[in-house]
């Protein structure tokens, strides 16, 4: 049986769920009333100097009127699945293994990704995660 396929637009009804799923969320710094809100999920390792991030991306809108719960005012929408790529620009320990502690992450680029459902999301976040041997 294949897992459901959940519409990311159906997500953007809460998509704090998204955290529930393993994914981090971050704000942009704004105080307009319309802002971008970020899920992701990071692929890494000890043995690479890149970091992948698989991203869903959130337009925030935030309502002014009154007598409502901060929940009750926010809204959202679908704006698209990203995959960002940097490099992490660590020293190296040895031969295999670079210092996780000496990252600093440049931004090398990122893809807008064709896909709108979760199950796709996990799919690509499973095919890009590092396979311990």
């Amino acid at each position: 049986m294949t897992p459901q396929r959940r519409d990311l637009r159906d997500v953007a009804e809460r998509p704090d769920r998204l955290i529930d799923a393993g994914y981090t969320r971050r704000d942009e710094a704004t105080t307009d009333t319309v802002g971008a809100v970020v899920y992701e999920k990071v692929i890494s390792s000890d043995e690479s100097q890149l970091k992948v991030l698989v991203q869903i991306h959130f337009q925030l809108a935030i309502s002014d009127d009154v007598g409502y719960e901060y929940d009750e005012l926010c809204s959202y929408s679908f704006n698209g699945v990203f995959l960002e790529v940097q490099d992490r620009q660590m020293e190296s320990e040895d031969n295999r293994y670079f210092d996780e502690e000496s990252e600093h992450p440049v931004k090398a680029g990122t893809l807008r990704l064709d896909i709108d459902s979760l199950c796709d999301v996990e799919l690509l976040v499973a095919l890009l995660k590092p396979r311990v041997s």
